[in-house]
């Protein structure tokens, strides 16, 4: 259900991105909430490359700075760093 979700607001910026000029298509991106808690659950069943994997698809279609400044950004960012310490660890 969560993947459905984050294909839906995929899709919702890409539409929000063709309907705006060019130089603010980069401002819309998918909302992160739905990627860091399937980041939470691959984390869980310590499936650290798919929880990369999930934030790297974020952070490729978040490519504004305002983006990646964001609280939210931020976090997957983080979580992203220790996801690939564990995975190191292993």
């Amino acid at each position: 259900m969560l993947l459905r979700c984050i294909l839906a607001t995929e899709r919702e910026a890409d539409v929000w991105n063709d309907l705006v000029e060019p130089d603010e298509a980069h401002m819309w991106f998918p909302a992160p909430a739905y990627y860091e808690r399937v980041a939470v659950i691959c984390r869980r069943r310590k499936d650290y490359v798919a929880e990369i994997e999930i934030i790297d698809r974020w952070e490729e279609r978040a490519t504004s700075d305002r983006a990646k400044a964001s609280v939210m950004g931020r976090r997957l960012s983080e979580r992203k760093a220790r996801a690939i310490d564990l995975m190191n660890s292993r």
